[in-house]
This record gives C-alpha cells, structure tokens and sequence, in this order.
C-alpha cells in the first residue's frame, strides 16, 4: 500500500464471571431510550458489555493531512444484539508539535426481539446514534 498508507485489524473478545446482564447497568442495551427508531448525534449510548469487537481500519497521509476510516462490528453479551459502527477521523499536522483533528462516527445496534408483553417490543429494534468530536495535540 505504500509507506503513506496504514491498514489494521483490531480484535476483542471479553470474558465474565457471571452474565453481565444480571447486575448493574448492563440490564438494559440502551437505558433511557424511548422510541424503537431513535437518531441523535451522542444521545443513547448502548450500556450493554460486548461478547467480542472486530475493527478494520485504514489511514491515508497526504502531506501534513491524513484522513482515517474505520468500521467496528460488535456482538453484545447475553444475546442483547449487535452493534456496527462506521467512523472516520481527519487529521491535520501543523508544523512537528501541533496537530488538529476531527472524528465522527455513526453506529447502528440491533437488539432481538424482547418478550415484554408490550406490543413496542414486538420485532427487531434498531437503534441509531452518531458522536463527534475535535481535539488539539500539542507536544512539549
């Protein structure tokens, strides 16, 4: 790919003493979520602990730039569903002590039907949500 070029592969697989799902937070994929098609930008946070992530990613440098695109999928512990996530972070080196970025990602968690009684937890819920961010990196 050349020497401008990264590619990676990121693995995770978690173990627990017990299921995750009984104590805690963790009882419920997304606390606090109130409708089945919910998209916001950092609201909804999924609370429930992965099984095991596996993560490509690639960045291109292009001179002081560098643009990094990623994707993570995910499956929850105690079958509380899957998460994919697609994310891409701009970079740019101002001079060797300075750099500036932006980073932005958009995840999709897929939770299996619930028997809750309710007719709201009939079928497959999707969830959507996306986070930001912009940070500064100054060397000394």
């Amino acid at each position: 790919m050349g020497g401008a070029t990264d590619a990676g592969l990121h693995g995770a697989y978690y173990l627990y003493s017990k299921d995750p799902s009984e104590f805690g937070y963790y009882s419920s994929l997304t606390s606090g979520r109130t409708d089945l098609h919910n998209i916001s930008l950092g609201n909804g946070v999924p609370l429930a602990p992965y099984l095991f992530t596996v993560r490509p990613d690639v960045t291109q440098r292009i001179g002081p730039f560098s643009l990094g695109l990623w994707y993570q999928f995910a499956v929850y512990a105690s079958d509380l569903g899957t998460s994919q996530v697609v994310g891409a972070r701009i970079q740019w080196a101002i001079g060797e002590a300075w750099k500036v970025w932006v980073t932005g990602s958009v995840q999709v968690d897929l939770q299996p039907p619930f028997s809750t009684g309710s007719t709201l937890a009939v079928g497959t819920q999707t969830t959507i949500s996306g986070a930001f961010a912009a940070g500064v990196r100054v060397r000394f």
